[in-house]
Formats: C-alpha cells, sequence, structure tokens
C-alpha cells in the first residue's frame, strides 16, 4: 500500500453534499442532508496518529454514521470497506468522476493511483 504523497481532494470531499449515506451502519439516520465525506480509519489507508487516511479512502456518511462505532475492529473494517465499494461504484456509475477503470472499483491501489496521477478526477 502506498504511504507517502496523502491525496486531497476538495472537490471529491465536496460531493458528500446532499448525497445518500451509504454507510448503512446499524444507526444509520439516513439524513442526506448531514452526510459528509467520512474517512477510513484503517492504518493500511494511510491512518495513523492525527493524521487521517487518504481522501481517495473515503465514504459517504450520514452524521451518525461518521461517529464512533463501537463494533469490533474487523466488523469496523468490514463495514467501512463495503461503505467504500459503495461510495465508488456510486461515483463511477453516477458520472460523479471522470477517467476511474472498472477495475479501479475493486482495486485499493488503483484507486489511489487513478487519484493521485490525475487520471482518476472529480467530472463536475
Amino acid at each position: 500500500m502506498l504511504k507517502r504523497g496523502y491525496h486531497r481532494d476538495k472537490k471529491l470531499r465536496a460531493l458528500a453534499r446532499g448525497a445518500p449515506c451509504l454507510a448503512w451502519f446499524p444507526w444509520c439516520n439516513g439524513n442526506a442532508e448531514t452526510v459528509v465525506w467520512c474517512h477510513s480509519n484503517q492504518s493500511r489507508h494511510g491512518k495513523g496518529g492525527m493524521l487521517k487516511s487518504h481522501d481517495a479512502y473515503g465514504f459517504f456518511g450520514c452524521s451518525a454514521c461518521n461517529g464512533p462505532d463501537p463494533r469490533p475492529r474487523s466488523s469496523r473494517e468490514a463495514a467501512e470497506d463495503a461503505a467504500m465499494m459503495r461510495t465508488r461504484s456510486y461515483l463511477v456509475t453516477g458520472r460523479f468522476v471522470a477517467g476511474a477503470l472498472p477495475a479501479d472499483v475493486a482495486d485499493e491501489d488503483q484507486w489511489l493511483e487513478g487519484w493521485r496521477s490525475g487520471r482518476i478526477k472529480v467530472a463536475r
């Protein structure tokens, strides 16, 4: 996994405003008005100490889903991974991003490298 050169993208994070919550955690309130870009809390995505993960590793989550997750680590990571896959699919199929290939959605390294190289970018 690539750890240096953190990807930051204001346009990507801004896409979350008004979008549907795609985290679907058990305590989800589903309020689209409170949806934000939720960064992954997994160290394999660049999270460490006070440092957030790469912007490419995130998902759309409502205010409830963006809060603390009381589940065990393995359950939290599986839920985050599923939310990230749903969000990537939403971004690609909804044509919110340009340049993404179907393989990018499932491959974490390709997804990040696409953003870093500029091949994948916000379409609007």
